[in-house]
C-alpha cells in the first residue's frame, strides 16, 4: 500500500491561459521524438540522469519505450538548432484534459544554459494547444537539477503549489 515517504514532492497547480507567443532561448529547438529517434531520447535521458549500470539502463529504456507508445508526441528532445546534438529530453502525458509533464533530464555539460526552462515552457505551450484544463508537474527535492537550481525553474510558472509524498509498497 501506500505509506508517507521521507522525501517532498512538489506539484505544480496552474491555472492554463493561452499559449505564449516567445518561446524561450533561440539557441534550443524542441522536437519530438518521432522527428529523432527514440534510442537517442534514451540515450540523452541516461545521461541526464546519471543511469550508467546496466540494471538502470534497462529499466530506464524499458520505461522509455513503454512511455513513447503511450506519450508518442509527448516524448521531445531539446536539441542546439546548428549541429543537431541532444541538449536534454522530456515528456508530456495527455489525458482527459489533464497533462502531466513528465520527467525530463539535462545533458550535464548543457546545464545552466536554460534547457529545462524551454523544456517547461514547450510543454506547458503544447498542454495549453491540446486544450488541458489541468497541468500537473513533481520534483523530486534531491534531484540533480535541484542541487544545481532549486525546483524554481518550475515554481516561477505557478499560480499555486502543496506537498505530499507517497511511497508504494
Amino acid at each position: 500500500g501506500f505509506r508517507a515517504a521521507e522525501e517532498t514532492t512538489s506539484v505544480l497547480v496552474l491555472d492554463v491561459e493561452p499559449p505564449r507567443a516567445d518561446r524561450g532561448a533561440g539557441d534550443i529547438v524542441v522536437v519530438p521524438v518521432s522527428e529523432r529517434s527514440l534510442g537517442e531520447w534514451q540515450e540523452t535521458s541516461a545521461a541526464g540522469w546519471g543511469h550508467s549500470s546496466e540494471p538502470a539502463r534497462r529499466a530506464a529504456d524499458a520505461y522509455a519505450r513503454a512511455a513513447h507508445v503511450l506519450d508518442g508526441d509527448g516524448m521531445v528532445i531539446a536539441v542546439n538548432p546548428i549541429d543537431g546534438r541532444p541538449l536534454g529530453c522530456a515528456s508530456l502525458t495527455f489525458r482527459d484534459n489533464v497533462a502531466t509533464l513528465g520527467g525530463m533530464s539535462t545533458m550535464p555539460n548543457e546545464r545552466g544554459r536554460g534547457v529545462q526552462s524551454v523544456l517547461i515552457q514547450h510543454r506547458i505551450d503544447v498542454a495549453r494547444g491540446l486544450g488541458a484544463r489541468i497541468i500537473a508537474s513533481s520534483a523530486q527535492t534531491d534531484s540533480a537539477a535541484s542541487s544545481v537550481q532549486p525546483p524554481r525553474k518550475i515554481e516561477r510558472r505557478r499560480k499555486s503549489t502543496c506537498s505530499f509524498g507517497v511511497r508504494w509498497e
